[in-house]
């Protein structure tokens, strides 16, 4: 699974999830792999920065005129 793309990698990590939670996933490994695989998707995920009032700023300007 780790040669799609970004999206749809982390779509099927969410599929196998809800299947975990649900008790319809037999292979935990295949899981395991999967989460592994995407550790680096999800910190790039929660390492962008956050939006700021200076920037905000600057773009309400641009539509006020």
């Amino acid at each position: 699974m780790t040669d799609t793309g970004n999206l749809e990698g982390l779509q099927g990590l969410y599929r196998d999830l809800r299947a975990f939670t649900e008790s319809k996933l037999p292979v935990l490994q295949r899981l395991l792999e999967e989460l592994e695989a995407r550790l680096n998707e999800f910190s790039v995920l929660l390492d962008k920065p956050r939006k700021n009032d200076k920037s905000r700023g600057a773009l309400n300007s641009g539509w006020s005129q």
